[in-house]
């Protein structure tokens, strides 16, 4: 199957910078995150004694994820 997409060997520099623009003003799952925190009013602790505990296998569940959204 033919790739019909950009790949970095074709970008120049620019290219490369507007491209790393675009991925970091992606919200991310740590964003989400901290927007929940702030809009409940709650805390964010580094303890994993916790009410709620967000770990990266925790992230890799796009159904709990998508339930930030609708929390």
């Amino acid at each position: 199957m033919t790739f019909g997409g950009q790949v970095v060997q074709g970008l120049d520099f620019k290219g490369v910078q507007g491209t790393m623009a675009k991925l970091n003003s992606k919200l991310n799952i740590g964003n989400l995150l901290q927007l929940k925190a702030e809009a409940q009013g709650l805390t964010i602790s580094e303890n994993e004694i916790a009410d709620e505990v967000y770990t990266a296998q925790w992230a890799m569940n796009p159904a709990v994820v998508t339930q930030l959204l609708v929390d």
